[in-house]
């Protein structure tokens, strides 16, 4: 099991942030059975906040236990994770965008 600081650092990459979003869309869609059936742009809101967010978070808990450090900077790094995340696991679906 990955302790607790390891996880902190792997949330705010790009990698991390595309499983940890991958990871609990499945078990929303799991357990709500419901969000196949929001429209596209919906589950692309969901996404695009799930991946600003988890790399946000994880960066203040990391600023909070001292695991991270340069606060502007972190915050910086964490919003470009987030943002290099959504863009690579959605540019597949670039040419459906229209339809």
């Amino acid at each position: 099991m990955m302790p607790l600081d390891e996880f902190i650092k792997y949330a705010v990459t790009v990698g991390g942030v595309s499983a940890l979003v991958g990871a609990i869309l499945a078990i929303v869609a799991e357990f709500w059975p419901a969000f196949q059936d929001l429209e596209r742009r919906w589950k692309l809101v969901v996404i695009m906040a799930l991946s600003f967010v988890i790399p946000l978070a994880a960066t203040g808990l990391g600023l909070y236990r001292g695991i991270v450090t340069g606060t502007l900077e972190a915050v910086f790094m964490a919003l470009q994770a987030g943002a290099l995340s959504f863009f690579a696991t959605q540019i597949a679906h670039i040419p459906d965008m229209g339809k």
